[in-house]
């Protein structure tokens, strides 16, 4: 339970406090003797779990009210407030007794009732309830005007309160008259008498003019205008003024750099809300902001400040920022030159680069040799070998003008000796193998002596100015002579030297043939040979048929017999090139026919007894046409190329064909063949199977039925069930271990011979057993929530495949998701609270309970009488709201003493201030 500042000001309101929570009350109770001086009789202070609001300052004064619609502090008070300022209430000036004017009119005729607890809203269209901001009270109260009432007696309680930021020069204009009042104490609706403090309080009451006390010009307590707060309804502490204020850094700022900027305020009521002026049209939000000028000058900040209050407040800051041009960044310089190693009487190249400054810029040099120039970019020729300092000098525009120097070494060296080259001549121009060649190297330029080297490009090598080389074979080679000054430096010359061999020997060619009879169509082969000359040789030939080939070695077909001039030219690849010729004289014969020959085929290869068989008989050789005829082993023949036979009784038979040409001498050929016939077999063998259950899960037990037909009874059956496991038996069972496709085989094989063996496989499918069925439920907390209480779901799923998604429905339109949520119903009853959950499989299962909700238990505590004195009974009445009736009350007194019941009564022994603790189960 909170405790609320002991300066709430809020004392007699009814409170509602939650289940199991203590109302308590401070009761003073006087002494007889000072009955009458107490200046305040029941200062009741309820600790309560509440939140202190602050009346929001105003800050305007001697204007006229403006209407508002502000909330009434105190329960009792139907009315909106007025904001308004004791100035505007007074009007700045004595008033007659004709009354004041308050608001734009008077209040008479109409004054309202000061005692009356139901006084009216407004009087001749001018609003009475008014709420004023930022007062300060008094030090102490004056209790007068008592009076008895049914409830015990009563006073009223009379002070004057002040606007110490009132406008106006006479102090009496900004102080008004203020009352609690009796009747409303009597009510219990009164407000307790203010704490004496230096804070400010904001107050609400209703306006009165007491035209019997506005004749008192100089009287402080009315000051002199008969206008009060009567009665005074309810009163808070002051939040005070809204006030702005800043701070920027650098306190120097410069164009283009961020200045930050730090808002603070204070009063009023949070959070505030931040705006910017940066006096170059520029603007920004937030307590903290940046901004860069770009341009220098002074800039007016303005900083405005608004808070939450309604009416909102506002407040502003101001500072004059001068920002300065930044300065321009430090002048460097530098520069580059070519070529990097000059030599004397080399034109050199010099460019110059600057940055930072403020350009233009101008550049001066020293060569270092007593030479100057000037621009970006320049030339310079050394006329000795040294090394120099070159210095640039670089100024820019500025005010003031920066300089800055930039200077390097640049080495010049001597020009180098002219260049070194090589030659050389040799002869004969074009030599032989195994001649001597005679080299003559030259070489100029560079620095004498030179030496010479060589390489002749067939690995040998010499040294010399004049050298000889005989080379051993023909070919092309690079000839390299090397020349070598005394320095070191070296030049290369290389030259081709082609070698050639001596000239070859007579060219000289002959052939031969084979076979050395040809017949005509047969191939026949001509083999040639060549000698001398140079080699390789190219062979073209005329076989005297009017064809032609070429090539060492060719083969030819002659159609037609006779006497053939075949003739070989022969070419070889000397320069100049040399040809031979050969010739011979070749008889062709006609041939004699090919040797008969014959063979034959039938089908079916493994015939069975009344099957027709065919046979298809050919022949080559000879000279067709051909007669064929057959003899088919059982006593019967046939004739024709193709034929058909068909065995009455099984057995070996030899076929015989026999095939003879039209040649002259006729030829004859024979060809046979052993051919089994046999008794037709039993009706191929056929097998299938079953199995059940058709979606088998794992460990589940799978019956497997094999069915046979045809082939020779009785079967045997083997299986074998695609996980490794195997089985015999025309009927079988086998569980799976685990989910997966199979492929069962069965292999059924017959008695037959020869033997039949016949396979059939189908795939079986086995899952996983199906997961339980999904099943819901949940639990809550608290079982008997109050309204605005959070209460807290944990869902449970079971079965089903998970993860689960939970959905919530809690039977006041309100959803949830997820396992574990919370909830608060806004009013009581009974709730239906459904949970469906949905496991990763698409299952659901709901849940369902009825929550009731109840209102929360509250209490409050009257008592009468409201002033009450030692010895005098005290009756004390709780009442509560809320929870679960019947309720239970217990009380304690403050004073040691207890009690119980809705209603009780006590007595106090001693005068004193006693808190009294109501207690509601």
């Amino acid at each position: 339970m909170d405790r609320l500042n002991k300066y709430s000001g809020l004392t007699v309101f009814p409170l509602r406090t939650k289940v199991g929570t203590t109302v308590k009350g401070a009761t003073r109770i006087p002494s007889r003797r000072k009955r009458a001086l107490t200046s305040a009789i029941v200062l009741s202070t309820l600790i309560m779990s509440a939140t202190l609001f602050l009346a929001h300052p105003f800050s305007v004064y001697g204007t006229t009210v403006t209407p508002g619609s502000l909330p009434s502090w105190n329960p009792a008070v139907s009315c909106t407030a007025l904001l308004t300022t004791i100035e505007a209430v007074i009007g700045n000036q004595a008033n007659s007794n004709g009354g004041a004017t308050f608001g734009g009119g008077g209040f008479l005729p109409g004054i309202p009732n000061k005692r009356s607890t139901t006084p009216p809203c407004t009087v001749n269209g001018n609003a009475t309830f008014v709420e004023i901001h930022g007062v300060k009270f008094p030090s102490s109260y004056t209790v007068e005007d008592c009076a008895s009432y049914p409830n015990g007696n009563f006073c009223d309680t009379t002070f004057n309160v002040q606007d110490p930021n009132c406008a106006n020069s006479d102090v009496y204009l900004c102080t008004i008259h203020l009352e609690i009042d009796q009747a409303w104490k009597s009510a219990g609706i009164a407000p307790g008498t203010p704490p004496v403090s230096s804070q400010l309080f904001n107050i609400q009451g209703f306006v009165y003019w007491d035209p019997n006390n506005n004749s008192h010009f100089a009287d402080q307590w009315h000051s002199y205008s008969g206008w009060e707060i009567h009665p005074l309804t309810a009163w808070r502490l002051s939040s005070g003024s809204t006030t702005a204020s800043f701070t920027y850094s650098p306190a120097s700022p410069s164009t283009g750099s961020q200045v930050s900027f730090t808002a603070t305020a204070s009063g009023g009521t949070q959070p505030y809300s931040f705006s910017w002026n940066f006096g170059d049209g520029s603007t920004g939000t937030g307590s903290t902001a940046t901004h860069a000028y770009s341009a220098a000058g002074s800039y007016t900040v303005v900083l405005t400040v608004k808070d939450s209050s309604s009416p909102q407040q506002t407040a502003t800051s101001q500072q004059t920022l001068t920002v300065t041009s930044r300065p321009p960044p430090p002048l460097t310089a530098s520069f580059t030159y070519s070529p990097s190693s000059p030599i004397a009487g080399q034109q050199v190249t010099f460019t110059a680069s600057a940055s930072g400054g403020t350009p233009p810029y101008s550049f001066a040099w020293n060569f270092g040799d007593g030479s100057t120039g000037i621009g970006a970019t320049v030339s310079h020729t050394y006329g000795t070998a040294g090394t120099f300092t070159v210095t640039l000098t670089t100024n820019d525009k500025g005010s003031p003008q920066q300089s800055t120097n930039s200077q390097q070494s640049l080495t010049v060296a001597s020009p180098p000796p002219p260049a070194l080259t090589a030659s050389f001549t040799y002869t004969p121009s074009n030599p032989n193998v195994g001649q001597t060649v005679s080299f003559a190297g030259s070489a100029s330029g560079g620095t004498q002596p030179y030496s010479y080297s060589w390489t002749f490009g067939d690995g040998g090598t010499a040294s010399g100015r004049s050298v000889t080389h005989s080379y051993q074979a023909a070919g092309s080679y690079n000839v390299v002579l090397t020349v070598t000054d005394a320095p070191g430096q070296t030049a290369n010359s290389a030259q081709t030297v082609t070698v050639s061999n001596p000239p070859p020997p007579p060219l000289t060619a002959s052939f031969s043939y084979a076979p050395a009879s040809p017949l005509v169509g047969q191939q026949v082969t001509f083999t040639a040979l060549a000698t001398g000359g140079t080699a390789p040789y190219s062979f073209s030939w005329s076989f005297g048929d009017g064809s032609i080939g070429t090539g060492s070695s060719v083969s030819h077909v002659y159609s037609s017999p006779g006497t053939f001039n075949v003739i070989l030219i022969v070419s070889d690849s000397g320069s100049p090139q040399q040809t031979a010729n050969s010739q011979q004289s070749v008889t062709v014969s006609n041939p004699p026919p090919p040797p008969l020959t014959s063979s034959f085929s039938y089908s079916p290869t493994s015939p069975q007894v009344g099957q027709q068989v065919s046979f298809s008989g050919s022949a080559s050789g000879g000279t067709s046409p051909y007669s064929f005829s057959w003899s088919f082993g059982d006593g019967t023949t046939g004739t024709g190329s193709s034929t058909t036979h068909t065995y009455s009784s099984a057995g070996t038979f030899n076929v015989i064909l026999t095939v003879s040409d039209s040649g002259s001498p006729q030829q004859t050929s024979s060809s046979q063949n052993s051919i089994t016939v046999t008794s037709p077999p039993p009706p191929p063998l056929t097998v299938s199977f079953a199995f059940s259950p058709s979606s088998p899960q794992t460990d589940q037990q799978v019956t497997f039925t094999a069915s046979a037909s045809s082939g020779t009874t009785p079967y045997s059956f083997s299986w074998t069930f695609g996980d490794g496991s195997s089985g015999t038996g025309s009927t079988v069972t086998h569980a799976y271990a685990s989910a997966g496709t199979f492929t069962v085989v069965l292999t059924v094989k017959d008695s037959g011979s020869p033997q039949q063996t016949v396979t059939s496989q189908q795939s079986v499918t086995v899952t996983s057993p199906p997961p339980p069925p999904l099943s819901a439920s949940f639990t809550f907390s608290p079982s008997s929530p109050n309204v605005g209480q959070s209460v807290s779901f944990a869902g449970s799923a079971f079965g089903g495949v998970s993860p689960y998604s939970y959905s919530w429905s809690f039977g006041d339109s309100g959803t949830g998701s997820g396992s574990s949520v919370s909830h608060t119903f806004q009013s009581n009853g009974a709730y239906t609270v459904v949970l469906t959950i949905t496991d990763s499989s698409g299952q659901t299962a709901t849940s369902s309970q009825t929550i009731t909700v109840s209102s929360p238990l509250s209490a409050s505590i009257s008592y009468s009488p409201s002033s009450p004195t030692v010895l005098t009974p005290v009756t004390f009445t709780g009442s509560a709201t809320g929870g679960t009736g019947p309720y239970t009350y217990s009380w304690d007194f403050g004073d040691g003493t207890t009690g119980t019941g809705s209603s009780v009564s006590h007595i106090y022994l001693l005068p004193g201030t006693y808190t009294v603790t109501l207690t509601v189960t």
